[in-house]
């Protein structure tokens, strides 16, 4: 046993137990991955479905706002109308005075 060990070693850097062990943390580290991935897609889709409802109840609120605005250019592909909620964006944002970059990355694109 000692004698296979030392030539795995040698052969391979690694005991075939080592690898087991390697194998099975890498499996529970994807799976932590998907499971965050998969959160954070249901946590878009909520907020693309609430977006419309969010943005008529609050249209003050600049979260809501980007968030309509961003449903209206990337799911329906209105971009007219996107591009008249950037132009409100921006001017919410310099009424408030402070630099908003996911605004201002928006805007650009």
């Amino acid at each position: 046993k000692e004698f296979e060990t030392r030539e795995e070693v040698r052969k391979l850097g690694f005991t075939i137990e080592e690898n087991n062990v390697a194998i099975y943390l890498q499996s529970l580290w994807r799976t932590k991955k998907v499971k965050d991935k998969f959160r954070m897609l249901l946590k878009a889709k909520y907020i693309c479905d609430n977006a419309e409802k969010n943005y008529v109840e609050q249209p003050q609120d600049m979260k809501a706002l980007c968030n309509y605005t961003l449903y209206i250019h990337v799911m329906l592909n209105d971009y007219t109308k996107a591009r008249g909620m950037y132009n409100n964006m921006m001017q919410f944002m310099t009424q408030r005075g402070v630099d908003n970059p996911f605004v201002l990355y928006s805007y650009a694109v």
